[in-house]
C-alpha cells in the first residue's frame, strides 16, 4: 500500500474535505487541493493539481507538494520540492467497439533535497504506477530496485 487515505479539500489550508472534483472544475485551470497520507512519510501531505493542458485527446497536469512532507521531525521534502507533470494522450481514435487506445507517462522531479538512499524507492514508485497504469499485476516481476 502506498496511499492509506486521500481527500479532495477546499483550499490551500487542506483543512476541509469536499466531494471529488468534478472534470468541468479540473478543466477551468484553476488550482485545486487534496491530501494524502502515505507510508512512507509520518505527515498528512497537502499537494495542489493543475491541468495545464485540456483538449478531447489530451490532458496534462501539474501537481506540486504544498508542505513539507516529514518523517517524524525530519523535513523529508520541504514545500514546493516535488513535482510532478501527468500525460494523458489518446494514441488511436475509438474503434468500432467504441474504445480508444491512449497513452499516459509522468515527469517527476525532486529538488533542493538530498536523494542519496532514496534512489530505489523512486524507481520502484515509478515501476509500479507503470503497472498500475498498463492494466499488469504488480506481483508479475520483482521490484526494479531490490
Amino acid at each position: 500500500v502506498l496511499v492509506e487515505a486521500s481527500s479532495a479539500v477546499t483550499g490551500a489550508d487542506g483543512a476541509t474535505p469536499r466531494p471529488d472534483f468534478s472534470a468541468a472544475e479540473v478543466m477551468s485551470g484553476k488550482t485545486f487541493y487534496f491530501t494524502q497520507e502515505d507510508t512512507r512519510s509520518t505527515s498528512t501531505n497537502l499537494y495542489g493539481f493543475t491541468a495545464a493542458e485540456h483538449a478531447p485527446d489530451r490532458l496534462v497536469v501539474d501537481v506540486t507538494n504544498r508542505r513539507p512532507v516529514k518523517l517524524l521531525i525530519l523535513t523529508l521534502f520541504p514545500a514546493g520540492a516535488l513535482e510532478w507533470r501527468y500525460f494523458l494522450t489518446r494514441l488511436e481514435p475509438p474503434g468500432a467497439d467504441g474504445t480508444a487506445l491512449w497513452g499516459y507517462y509522468v515527469i517527476s522531479t525532486a529538488r533542493s533535497v538530498p536523494l542519496r538512499g532514496y534512489e530505489r524507492s523512486f524507481v520502484n514508485r515509478a515501476a509500479t504506477a507503470f503497472r498500475f497504469y498498463a492494466g499488469l499485476p504488480d506481483t508479475t516481476e520483482p521490484p526494479l530496485a531490490p
